[in-house]
């Protein structure tokens, strides 16, 4: 099957058997360095394994992608890739006619939870660090 060639195809498309065509398409088309086809290709494999997504592209439901991208454990930058990255597939889908709409596309960007540095509360600690600033070259 030409990758490019998709009309007429949504009954039954799921992420499992569409995400492979996506990630070549978006190779060719796109011309995405192979990082980040990778990058796209480890999360879409992940999704398609998932109970939650073995259904139509048309049946995934928001709610389950919402908990599907925000699980931990996650820095803000990984939700953002999973978030990229399920944004830009269901736009392809929607554009081949695997799917009618992307369930991602009026959504307001999620972030992940952002971890504080460990505040210095011991004293030691803190001459540690007084000591490394005070040794370390300056620019």
């Amino acid at each position: 099957m030409n990758v490019l060639d998709f009309s007429g195809k949504r009954d039954g498309a799921t992420l499992a058997t569409s995400f492979e065509a996506f990630l070549s398409n978006i190779a060719l088309v796109e011309r995405l360095r192979p990082h980040t086809v990778r990058a796209y290709r480890y999360e879409l494999a992940a999704a398609a394994t998932d109970p939650r997504f073995r259904r139509s592209l048309d049946d995934v439901r928001l709610e389950d992608l919402d908990a599907w991208l925000t699980r931990t454990p996650a820095a803000t930058s990984t939700v953002g890739r999973r978030v990229a990255t399920i944004r830009r597939f269901f736009g392809w889908a929607c554009t081949h006619g695997l799917c009618v709409r992307n369930p991602l596309a009026e959504r307001a960007p999620l972030r992940g939870s952002r971890r504080l540095p460990r505040p210095i509360r011991e004293q030691h600690e803190q001459r540690a660090l007084d000591s490394a600033i005070g040794t370390a070259a300056q620019p």
